[in-house]
């Protein structure tokens, strides 16, 4: 765009948070995850932590976005996966979070998170 007269909104946030965009590796550090099982069955519990925890990332210009739980491939993009209040978690994302720790990611929960498997059943995992 160099230095080019627009007068959009958006041009006019972004020259002025320039030092927020120019030259990173990544446009967003960290996914909140969506999980359809947790927000199905617990509505109202996983959007009292879920929507608080997104304004909080906003307000302090944390560089964030929303992940589903069928974008398996989208993990690479970010560096931290945050589950607030996701209660529900199945055994197959468990393992996905697991390689993504293992490979240098960060996982923040809080809550219950993982307390019940997709079914809202209590969760019978064992650790290794």
């Amino acid at each position: 765009m160099g230095e080019c007269t627009i007068f959009t909104p958006a041009v006019q946030f972004l020259r002025g948070h320039r030092r927020l965009y120019h030259e990173r590796a990544r446009v967003r550090d960290i996914a909140v995850l969506r999980y359809e099982p947790a927000t199905r069955y617990n509505n109202a519990k996983t959007h009292e932590q879920l929507m608080p925890f997104e304004q909080t990332l906003a307000v302090e210009k944390l560089p964030w976005g929303i992940i589903y739980d069928r974008q398996r491939a989208a993990l690479a993009e970010f560096r931290i996966v945050a589950l607030p209040e996701i209660q529900a978690l199945s055994d197959a994302w468990l393992d996905r979070l697991d390689a993504f720790m293992r490979t240098g990611g960060g996982v923040i929960a809080s809550g219950g998170a993982a307390g019940y498997n997709e079914w809202m059943r209590s969760a019978t995992r064992t650790t290794r």
